[in-house]
């Protein structure tokens, strides 16, 4: 399928953006590198820096106040710095010794507040008890110049003489009319390129990342907590209209609410042509987005292809580290990496996210300077920014804004990923995305995908740089040693090529420590730049095949049966209860309800629980076909075609054809509701399903 069948299909069922389901007109070049470029807005220069601490203890409503205090001075002038932890004094003694930046230390945060008064107009009032009150407070404070305050400290604000000037507690009934009011009054004195997005759906993760309030405010820019998964179809709804309303190239700053995934939502968002900024964890970014920037490039060595030599018949391996697009990944130096006793030892590439040289100076300057020559930066997912750009109206256009990013973070590999959990359960396989990605950066040495790690994925080559999908991968619970030991027992094909991901929680020792257990000359750890080079030369060789470099697929396919054999239980429980749950009249639904989730999306949201059983259903039953062929050794990625072989694996098994029903539920979704007595009955016939299924396998 090319790329424009795709965003037709993505139209037709309502994946694509509301506004239009023709093909945008290709923009002017230059009035898109212009765009791009004036994306993040400047700020003053830094002349001199309060600071004072704010712990991450520090009460969620007390926060939302003073990071948008902070916002409010510091988009006058940056004056106004908070000390959470380790991470933000080491920057702030950064920034004093590297820039000659004075900075005095201030013992209560609230005494700035008093300080600088007479630059506030007032406050906005919000409910605790309906935080996207706090969302909306927050655009409010920075067009008209308020602090948000909370009911609980209201009493302290008006004992400092500051006015109320903005009353939104019980004012709607619901986010979408809090909402839907901001937009239609607020989104004109709004940023225009750029969005916020704020989960406030407490205790759930990432409600409480509400650090980033600074900067959201400094640039008034429309903030919200709205879901992108099709379960919640008024949130999508609503967000769609948001997102069709920016002007791209833009982005969403912040990160997805808590009742959607990080697929759903960043995928959702690159139609629109906007990317995403993950910031969470992120805190004085109007201080560090007024480090002066640097006027050259940053360079780092490049391998080339002379340079690594001959292919050997042995086991090559090259490591790259999760998380390079987040800025807060960025912040803490490599999520940490780089403070491991460890780090230079072995080859490693990091994503070093490229906007960083605008938006975070300083900090881009300090991971260049404790760079090593084993360590290798790479334009992490998906260039510029986080994004899918074969989701973009205007792909070519965001490559070609990436190719200049790149250039000034003097990089030559990218890893580009394109996500679409609605119809696959890996990355999308689209050989036809690499000619657009040799064309638009054409200086790259070759490309990465891969965020889910899998052996029976296709590797592209043809003639130029080649696109490679990562073959293994280390997890939070990964013992480094078993987890390459069976990988390479299970390849005798030498040489054996290994990309492997490595989280962000596996500790340079511990990487460093596994390796050790092999023989020494067993297995050699390269760059990325020269794996890549290698790779080539093996393929042109004819050493590997081009298209797959794991042939012999017997022991792999063992693997995939022994890793999914643990999943299997829990999986079953998933199922059984919701199944057991959807049983109850609609009525009794939430009695005794555990899922902190699913009961948000009751109580918060305008999902009626029959899209909530039948979604809950129909992922489910995804699953467990998923899982089912996995355990007879058949891996699949293409929902829609795995869906197929499950009904012709299992044909023998009673009702095996559910699983076609529950897909063809999901793909008219967009236009056809369940009632909760059609949901509950495919809840409790997957339940059987899946029970008989085991019976089968014998598990």
């Amino acid at each position: 399928m090319d790329r424009r069948s795709f965003l037709a299909l993505c139209s037709l069922t309502g994946a694509h953006f509301a506004a239009s389901s023709a093909v945008p007109t290709e923009p002017n070049d230059e009035e898109y590198m212009a765009a791009f470029s004036r994306m993040f807005p400047p700020l003053p220069r830094i002349r001199s820096l309060l600071a004072a601490p704010l712990p991450m203890s520090t009460d969620w409503d007390v926060v939302v106040t003073l990071t948008s205090f902070q916002g409010l001075v510091n988009r006058r002038e940056p004056r106004v710095y908070f000390v959470r932890d380790q991470t933000d004094r080491f920057w702030l003694d950064y920034y004093v010794d590297r820039y000659g930046i004075s900075c005095t230390d201030v013992d209560d945060p609230h005494e700035l507040i008093l300080r600088f008064k007479d630059e506030l107009s007032g406050y906005v009032l919000y409910d605790t008890e309906f935080l996207d009150t706090a969302n909306v407070a927050t655009v409010l404070a920075g067009i008209e110049t308020l602090l948000p305050v909370s009911p609980e400290r209201e009493a302290k604000f008006r004992d400092w003489g500051f006015i109320r000037k903005r009353n939104l507690a019980g004012r709607w009934k619901n986010r979408y009319q809090a909402y839907r009011w901001a937009h239609r009054e607020l989104w004109p004195l709004c940023n225009k390129q750029l969005l916020g997005a704020a989960c406030v759906d407490r205790p759930i993760w990432p409600s409480e990342s509400v650090w980033l309030r600074d900067y959201l405010v400094a640039h008034r820019i429309f903030t919200f907590d709205l879901s992108a998964s099709k379960r919640d179809r008024a949130d999508r709804k609503l967000l769609q209209s948001f997102l069709a309303s920016a002007e791209g190239p833009g982005c969403v700053m912040g990160w997805r609410c808590a009742r959607c995934n990080e697929h759903e939502f960043v995928g959702l968002a690159a139609r629109y042509d906007l990317a995403v900024l993950s910031a969470t964890d992120v805190c004085n970014l109007t201080v560090h987005a007024a480090i002066p920037k640097r006027n050259e490039p940053f360079v780092q060595s490049h391998r080339s292809a002379a340079d690594v030599g001959d292919v050997e018949r042995k086991v090559y391996v090259s490591f790259m580290a999760t998380d390079g697009d987040a800025m807060s990944s960025m912040l803490r130096l490599q999520a940490g990496r780089f403070n491991d006793p460890e780090h230079g030892q072995i080859p490693f590439a990091y994503g070093f996210l490229p906007v960083t040289c605008d938006l975070m100076p300083g900090v881009a300057a300090y991971n260049f300077e404790r760079k090593t020559d084993n360590d290798y930066f790479l334009a992490p997912s998906s260039g510029a920014m986080y994004t899918y750009p074969y989701m973009m109206p205007h792909a070519r256009e965001y490559l070609r804004a990436t190719r200049q990013y790149m250039n000034r973070c003097g990089q030559k590999v990218a890893y580009m990923i394109n996500w679409d959990d609605d119809y696959w359960w890996q990355e999308m396989e689209l050989p036809e995305f690499l000619p657009m990605l040799r064309e638009q950066l054409p200086g790259c040495i070759g490309f990465l995908r891969g965020q889910g790690e899998s052996a029976f994925e296709r590797q592209f080559f043809g003639n130029g740089a080649p696109y490679i999908f990562s073959g293994e991968g280390l997890h939070r619970d990964s013992d480094v040693y078993t987890t390459f030991r069976d990988f390479i027992d299970a390849n005798p094909i030498r040489p054996l090529f290994i990309y492997c991901l490595s989280n962000h929680t596996i500790t340079m020792g511990k990487t460093i420590a596994g390796l050790h257990t092999f023989a020494d000359d067993s297995i050699r750890v390269v760059r990325m730049d020269e794996f890549l080079h290698l790779v080539r030369k093996a393929v042109d060789k004819g050493m590997v095949p081009a298209d797959d470099f794991y042939p012999d697929k017997s022991k792999l396919r063992e693997l995939l049966r022994q890793e999914a054999l643990p999943q299997w239980p829990a999986a079953i429980d998933r199922i059984e209860e919701h199944a057991n749950r959807a049983s109850r009249p609609a009525e009794d639904f939430a009695d005794g309800l555990n899922d902190p989730l699913v009961r948000i999306i009751l109580n918060r949201s305008a999902t009626p629980l029959p899209d909530i059983v039948a979604f809950t259903a129909i992922w489910d039953s995804m699953l467990l076909t998923k899982l089912a062929l996995n355990l007879r050794g058949i891996y699949v990625n293409h929902k829609a075609s795995a869906v197929e072989d499950f009904v012709r694996v299992f044909a023998a098994v009673e009702d095996a054809k559910l699983v076609r029903t529950l897909w063809s539920l999901w793909a008219d979704w967009d236009f056809t509701r369940a009632s909760y007595h059609q949901a509950s009955a495919y809840a409790n016939r997957l339940a059987v399903l899946a029970s008989r299924i085991g019976k089968v396998m014998a598990i």
